[in-house]
């Protein structure tokens, strides 16, 4: 065998070596998470190893939200774990979910035992009550006489009733017979006004405008509703010997604000405008994360 080929051979066996190497170190990190003894709370130091395992924020949040914590979230040790790659959504949940936990003791976790929506905050189960939405008629084909039938946006007019603490809540969806993935989640920008022409679903021309809406293309129309602006993705988790339950689970962080949880289609995105009945009746989820 030539030099030259020796020392390709010798570069590929290295190489190989070194990949099967960290793909053993990361392997052998999940398994040892997932063998953790029963009880043995999660500390810093595991969950360094989960990131530097190439574990995903929502994989590492979904163990913490399950396990027995003993955290140390002293603000040196908060400067480690960001050194050390932890990212500010893992940190965020062991603050969320610290606990004194001592060997042998579990968290039970929480769930309704009656039909409805709720929310974990802060280790507290808090049921959901529907809001109506709002759905606010823009322009009508033949004016404000023409009928109830308009082209329309909809939203939140008043604060919410229901505030949460929690930066990570868990919703829980607990009915038969209910898809949980048309679930949506989202927060609110305020939409003060319009103009009727953003309201022209139909595309009619400038000249025309007025002769079908009876009001002028750049004429002002009040809103002034709460209306969902960014969608937030949903992990769903079927509730493990509970038919019908559901646990809803933000991919990320809520930041201070309002938020709505709800059914594709109660409510509308931020610039959608929809064709509609003036005594459309919708609800939906509406409260707020506090600062």
């Amino acid at each position: 065998m030539s030099n030259g080929k020796y020392v390709v051979y010798v570069f590929f066996f290295i190489a190989a070596f070194m990949l099967m190497a960290g793909i053993g170190g990361k392997f052998t990190a999940i398994a040892e998470a997932q063998t953790q003894p029963a009880g043995k709370p999660l500390t810093n130091e595991d969950i360094i190893s989960l990131v530097k395992a190439g574990l995903s924020d929502t994989a590492i949040v979904s163990m913490i939200q399950k396990s027995p914590t003993q955290f140390n979230l002293n603000p040196d040790a908060l400067i480690k774990l960001r050194k050390d790659g932890v990212s500010n959504t893992v940190i965020e949940a062991m603050m969320e979910y610290k606990s004194s936990s001592t060997a042998g003791e579990v968290k039970t976790p929480l769930i309704p035992s009656a039909y409805g929506y709720y929310v974990i905050d802060e280790n507290q189960l808090i049921e959901l009550k529907p809001t109506p939405v709002i759905t606010k008629i823009g322009i009508r084909p033949g004016g404000p006489r023409s009928g109830n039938a308009g082209i329309a946006m909809d939203g939140f007019a008043e604060e919410p009733s229901i505030s949460i603490k929690s930066k990570l809540p868990i919703f829980i969806v607990y009915q038969q017979n209910i898809d949980a993935r048309g679930f949506r989640l989202s927060d609110l920008v305020y939409v003060g006004t319009k103009q009727a022409h953003q309201f022209n679903y139909f595309g009619t021309g400038q000249t025309f405008f007025r002769g079908v809406y009876f009001v002028d293309y750049y004429d002002t129309i009040q809103i002034n509703l709460w209306r969902p602006r960014k969608e937030i993705r949903l992990r769903i988790e079927p509730v493990e010997g509970k038919s019908g339950m559901f646990r809803l689970i933000p991919e990320s962080s809520l930041g201070h604000g309002k938020y709505t949880l709800y059914f594709k289609g109660a409510i509308h995105p931020d610039g959608t405008i929809f064709v509609a009945e003036h005594e459309r009746q919708e609800s939906a989820f509406y409260f707020k994360i506090e600062q």
